[in-house]
């Protein structure tokens, strides 16, 4: 699994910026890595005892994700999940309760690409505070899933 010396940080209540260092945490190991992208299915037809070495891997792998989530969440927030098989059914849970539906992400998105689109300097704004709002918009857009091409 990950490397031991890699702990998952727990959630502080800043969504935007623990997702990302999650996202770092599952990539930390190619292992753990695949069971976020793909998830765990129990062989069916099969009892445990008759499993190939790599699915006992993905099992074993698929628990101690789910261990490391239950671990770094709030119980409330484990609490608002509810039921799920995987450890990736648990994290794509706990990112929609945070993130809303893909419809909900669209219309976050569109309204950012709006106000990116009539966003101008306001009287007694420093162009540093204009910065940092577009900057903030930009970020926004781009934690919405938003390709931004840099010119």
């Amino acid at each position: 699994m990950a490397d031991s010396s890699i702990h998952p940080p727990k959630f502080d209540g800043d969504f935007v910026n623990w997702k990302k260092k999650m996202e770092v945490f599952f990539k930390s190991d190619f292992g753990l890595f695949l069971i976020m992208e793909f998830g765990f299915v129990a062989p069916e037809g099969k009892d445990k005892y008759h499993w190939t070495k790599k699915e006992q891997a993905d099992f074993v792998a698929n628990r101690k994700e789910e261990f490391h989530l239950l671990s770094i969440l709030p119980p409330q927030e484990v609490n608002r999940i509810g039921v799920y098989e995987s450890a990736k059914e648990l994290w794509e849970k706990f990112l929609e309760l945070h993130e809303g539906t893909s419809e909900a992400k669209l219309a976050r998105r569109d309204l950012r690409r709006n106000h990116i689109s009539n966003i101008k300097l306001e009287q007694g704004e420093t162009v540093a505070h204009l910065h940092s709002r577009i900057k903030e918009l930009i970020t926004g857009l781009t934690n919405l899933g938003e390709k931004i091409r840099r010119s």
